[in-house]
């Protein structure tokens, strides 16, 4: 018999979560319990953990990364017109339910479970849940081929966007890369690149026991500017970063620029299973 049934924490999770195959880092309890006791979701985030489980025999069968939202913020899907639509009806479009990983627009897999017949069963417990609680609507943000095609047969609408992003095509080099653009595109990424070896800056890589605190440090200081440039606040506590090198620090890969000795930029990247390649979680530059 299945068991469906949902949870107000992440943290709870850890060793249930282990009996099920996760292949992204950021569908993993390291990830979430990061954000949970960082304080980057939950009490006054607007992000409440709502994680549904499925169990047989007390064994975790299936899972899907719930969030109940306050707001629209940090989902990198923009719905302001609907909220406003429900408000101009006299309806309340808050609290509003999504399956996402926070603050990442990455896509991946948003119900974990090796049966569909139990990825269907959770569905069904899910629309269950939104019209027991009346809650306005469930958004599911960034799913892979998958299950968008799940939901799809199960009736649900599908919303489409655009994201631009670089895959490697299995290139042997960057100048196989290269051969593959336009003329034009080829000589101003020559361009490009050849300024910035002109401006005598150093890469330097960080994983692993090689991270320190002032690597942290400085990162946060680059994340917080970057959102300062663009008159918002960040998302993110400086916590969440120490956290999560706590959890999983060979899953991290710090980036620094520096110049004549000094950092002058940053980029923190997290390794996935799910495709093997580092993705860029947020990058930034600082100025003196």
């Amino acid at each position: 018999m299945i068991e469906i049934t949902s949870a107000n924490s992440f943290l709870n999770l850890k060793n249930e979560l282990s009996d099920l195959k996760i292949d992204s880092s950021f569908l993993s309890w390291e990830f979430h319990s990061a954000l949970e006791t960082s304080g980057s979701v939950g009490k006054n985030s607007g992000w409440i953990p709502f994680p549904i489980v499925a169990k047989s025999e007390g064994k975790m069968v299936g899972f899907m990364p719930i969030y109940l939202k306050e707001h629209s913020y940090g989902e990198y899907v923009f719905d302001w017109s609907w909220a406003e639509a429900f408000h101009k009806s006299g309806l309340n479009y808050y609290p509003k339910m999504i399956s996402a990983i926070p603050f990442t627009p990455i896509t991946g897999r948003r119900i974990i479970a090796e049966s569909i017949d139990i990825k269907r069963m959770m569905v069904k417990a899910l629309e269950k849940i939104l019209l027991d609680h009346k809650i306005s609507s469930c958004h599911i943000l960034f799913p892979n081929e998958e299950d968008t095609t799940l939901f799809n047969d199960m009736g649900w609408l599908q919303r489409e966007g655009v994201q631009f992003r670089w895959e490697n095509k299995d290139y042997d080099n960057f100048e196989q890369f290269l051969s593959n653009l336009s003329h034009n595109k080829r000589k101003k990424i020559k361009q490009e690149r050849k300024k910035i070896n002109n401006l005598n800056i150093e890469v330097i890589t960080k994983q692993g026991n090689l991270i320190c605190d002032e690597d942290i440090e400085f990162f946060y200081a680059c994340y917080c500017n970057t959102y300062m440039l663009h008159n918002s606040s960040p998302y993110l506590t400086k916590e969440f970063f120490y956290q999560l090198n706590n959890n999983m620090p060979n899953k991290l890969v710090f980036i620094f620029a520096e110049k004549e000795g000094r950092r002058i930029a940053s980029a923190l990247n997290i390794i996935s299973e799910q495709s093997s390649i580092w993705t860029l979680l947020g990058g930034a530059r600082i100025y003196s």
